[in-house]
């Protein structure tokens, strides 16, 4: 199949998260199967503007900003989609959230080929998560002004969107949601679980080097938070556990792999803790390195406050059998079974995620036994292969019956 991708972002872009790292284990199980793969994306931050790796071609296009779905990213996108299609017919097209909307927008240009969806939330979960992030009169106004524009585009863009696609793919048992969130009302929706690449993300000993890189003794034990460093994620949490747990344990340092733009808000408040030095800020890591980062960890956290819907930061750690501690929330809920293969806390208690980080640091064998049924979970139930094909096998089954209409 020659396969189109439609995505804000990728793991070429900075501040990238679980959305662009899905596409990228996603493209390459395609590849790998022999797929031709083109990937039409937003601007490059090294303002590269085609990138050709035998059957994987990426575009990325110019004055489109990451991340934001914007009237020029639709309008560009469906204009090369268009262009390449005449050049090389796509089979199907692929679309991250909305990012197709100027496709579907235009169908009549693509009148035969299948367009496909993935959500990983829905619009009321977005919209309570912003309502969470307002700390002040000024967060208010800003929050204010964004769900203004965001209702808008849930009713001219979001709904139109998903009536007009012909399969939606959730990564979480939240269908009911979906289709009372979004008014959907007959749409077929297929529950594919995210799936983390077990070749890559395992248990290995290349964590040594990052341990040696950051002058990290073995006698000290890292606590690992990596992902997009925004609020809503819940780091500043860990923070304020970390400076109790150094009362009692002062061999422990928190390691923060990733950027965002709450990033110097955390440098600030390390700070303000006197745990500056106590705190790496690793920055933005490139995809192909991260298994070691989480191997050199001891311990990882994903103190979120807000819904995460199936977070592919925890399935990474535990697939690379690393204990995982997290807020009883959303998705983490359906991956994570509290004291068996990880332990889940309440979201935003300082006191109970610091009782938890001190009793797995100190009992060797909850540590152990929490991890090795970390990675049992993901090889049973989050594998990437089952992932991938079982989205292949819709893509399949879609376009034979598209064939068939067209015929």
């Amino acid at each position: 199949m020659n396969i189109l991708c439609l995505a804000r972002a990728t793991v070429n872009h900075k501040n990238s998260g679980g959305l662009e790292t899905h596409l990228e284990t996603l493209c390459n199980g395609f590849l790998v199967r022999k797929h031709q793969v083109t990937i039409i994306t937003t601007e490059h931050p090294g303002n590269i503007i085609h990138e050709k790796k035998e059957s994987l071609n990426i575009y990325y296009l110019k004055n489109t900003t990451s991340e934001k779905f914007t009237k020029t990213w639709w309008q560009e996108s469906a204009k090369k989609a268009l262009v390449l299609h005449r050049q090389n017919p796509f089979d199907i097209i692929y679309s991250q959230e909305f990012s197709g909307w100027g496709c579907a927008k235009n169908r009549k240009y693509f009148k035969y080929i299948p367009i496909v969806t993935i959500l990983h939330g829905t619009f009321f979960q977005e919209f309570k998560n912003n309502l969470k992030s307002i700390s002040s009169f000024k967060s208010l106004i800003c929050t204010s002004k964004y769900l203004l524009k965001r209702t808008l585009r849930f009713f001219f863009v979001d709904i139109p969107f998903l009536h007009r696609v012909d399969i939606i793919i959730a990564v979480n048992n939240f269908i009911k949601d979906i289709r009372l969130g979004h008014l959907i009302l007959i749409k077929p929706i297929f529950i594919i679980q995210n799936g983390v690449d077990l070749t890559k993300f395992m248990p290995s000993e290349e964590g040594k080097k990052i341990r040696y890189k950051y002058g990290i003794n073995d006698s000290e034990s890292i606590l690992l938070l990596s992902g997009r460093v925004c609020k809503g994620k819940g780091m500043q949490i860990a923070l304020q556990a970390l400076q109790n747990v150094l009362r009692i344990k002062s061999n422990v340092r928190i390691m923060l792999v990733g950027s965002g733009p709450f990033q110097n808000q955390l440098k600030s408040l390390a700070g303000d803790l006197n745990i500056t030095e106590k705190v790496i800020f690793c920055g933005f890591v490139e995809y192909e390195k991260l298994p070691a980062y989480y191997n050199c960890a001891d311990l990882f956290l994903m103190p979120t406050l807000v819904i995460e819907t199936n977070s592919m930061c925890i399935l990474e750690a535990m697939a690379c059998g690393k204990p995982v501690i997290a807020s009883a929330i959303g998705g983490n809920i359906s991956q994570i079974r509290n004291l068996h293969n990880g332990i889940l806390v309440r979201p935003g208690d300082v006191s109970e995620l610091t009782k938890n980080i001190i009793q797995v640091l100190n009992d060797t064998n909850l540590k152990e036994r929490l991890a090795s049924y970390a990675r049992e979970t993901t090889v049973n139930k989050y594998d990437s292969e089952k992932m991938i094909n079982s989205t292949l096998k819709l893509f399949e089954n879609l376009t034979e019956i598209k064939n068939i209409k067209c015929h």
